[in-house]
């Protein structure tokens, strides 16, 4: 299973950027439009202007 070793959790986190979260929403966008159907975009509500997360504060 996936995310049970700590190797697993470092290799996933060397991917994770806000560049390859949002290539990846706008692909699946493109995906959704193809299809026909609505894409919501539920990480836009969560990023600051930079695409980082946002906080609390």
């Amino acid at each position: 299973m996936f995310g049970t070793k700590v190797e697993d959790e470092r290799k996933l986190l060397k991917t994770r950027s806000k560049d390859a979260f949002q290539s990846a929403s706008n692909k699946i966008a493109l995906i959704a439009k193809r299809q026909g159907v609505n894409f919501i975009d539920a990480n836009k509500g969560l990023a600051d202007e930079q695409g980082g997360l946002m906080s609390n504060n």
